[in-house]
């Protein structure tokens, strides 16, 4: 049986959950021929937290108590993160599409937050924006890690309490909410205005922080801009920098590097540097892992 790759415990290591191997050849010249020399495997996590856990050796860890801890509030074990999206039927499964661009304007959101409130007691559904960041509770039921909307957002789903990581009253309630907005004058206003629709809230993250604090002997610092790893520093108890100190920062011994989605170039900065210094170092991506080994020191003759 092959061996499980073992990455706790490893430093540096660069979290890039978009990086693919023609990353590494746009950089070329040396950095292109050592990173050849690396040793791929695959690994489970794909999104940034998820990689990150893997680097710790710990459970899956809860994203909304990582958030609330990141905006310095109490996390909740009920709670989840949230996000407005526009579900469509694709056959038998639904598609999920986020706003982008055409994101709520606060006017908008506090009518849709509203009029959720106005329909449902609150032991049903409580709906809560702090510093723009949407949560949701469903008092009484047990909060799972759903499937995050970067996931979500790149497949076909089933409308399936796993997927949308509740149980089957909570479907009920979500089901309920998405008739009360689809019906809205704001989702009528944005229809006859041919902007997206805001037909539902997906929502994921949930869960308990463990109990016991990890004690990671060699991660010293967390360089990331991503707010679930703000919160994950802040659990820890270890400083956090944001990633574009990339030019700024000489030493890498003891830090973990989280490039977050889109950020292409900083990601290509990041493993530039990486690549350009002696010592070895792990690149995690989405269902990949490379471990790309110490310069090799040619004798001159």
């Amino acid at each position: 049986m092959k061996r499980k790759t073992d990455m706790a415990m490893v430093t540096p290591t660069l979290i890039w959950p978009d990086f693919t191997p023609e990353h590494a050849a746009m950089l070329g010249g040396r950095a292109g021929r050592r990173f050849r020399r690396a040793r791929e495997e695959t690994q489970s996590g794909c999104t940034s937290l998820e990689l990150a856990a893997s680097v710790l050796d710990v459970p899956a860890l809860p994203a909304a108590a990582l958030v609330r801890l990141a905006q310095g509030s109490k996390p909740r074990s009920d709670e989840y993160l949230a996000e407005p999206v526009t579900l469509r039927p694709d056959r038998d499964r639904l598609s999920l599409c986020r706003l982008g661009d055409d994101a709520l304007t606060e006017q908008e959101e506090r009518a849709l937050v509203q009029a959720a409130r106005e329909h449902f007691p609150a032991e049903e559904l409580c709906i809560e924006i702090e510093q723009g960041t949407w949560y949701t509770r469903l008092p009484g039921r047990q909060a799972e890690r759903g499937l995050p909307v970067e996931q979500a957002q790149e497949v076909l789903l089933s409308p399936l309490p796993d997927q949308f990581g509740v149980d089957v009253a909570g479907m009920r309630v979500l089901n309920e909410l998405q008739m009360l907005w689809y019906s809205h004058p704001v989702n009528e206003a944005r229809r006859g205005q041919g902007r997206a629709e805001v037909n539902a809230l997906w929502i994921w993250g949930g869960g308990r922080l463990p109990e016991t604090v990890p004690q990671i002997a060699d991660l010293k610092t967390i360089v990331a801009s991503e707010r679930e790893l703000t919160g994950l520093a802040s659990w820890l108890g270890l400083p956090q920098e944001s990633a574009s100190v990339v030019g700024e920062r000489s030493g890498f011994d003891g830090c973990l590097i989280a490039i977050a989605p889109g950020e292409v170039e900083l990601g290509l900065q990041w493993l530039k540097r990486f690549l350009n210094r002696p010592g070895g170092f792990q690149l995690l991506a989405s269902g990949r892992v490379w471990s790309v080994p110490p310069r090799s020191l040619l004798r001159r003759w």
